[in-house]
């Protein structure tokens, strides 16, 4: 069987820190992956994963005694 090389390059971009602030803003502000990657102009998974790079748990205590863990983003973890 033979193999097929492809001569064209891809290139790749990464996010901005203008990006990542946006990611972030729209997140507080309730929006979707889908209607956030829509905004940007970047694929559904790419903002998923950046979300997922960026996410850290932080501890947060309802009525003064009960701890839930929460995910939250934050552009410059990323």
């Amino acid at each position: 069987m033979s193999e097929v090389h492809y001569t064209t390059k891809r290139h790749y971009k990464q996010l901005s820190d203008k990006e990542r602030s946006q990611i972030e803003i729209l997140l507080n502000e309730g929006y979707t992956i889908s209607k956030i990657a829509t905004l940007l102009n970047r694929h559904k998974s790419t903002i998923s994963r950046e979300i997922k790079r960026g996410s850290v748990l932080q501890k947060q205590y309802l009525y003064g005694y009960k701890e839930v863990l929460q995910s939250t983003y934050f552009s410059d973890t990323a």
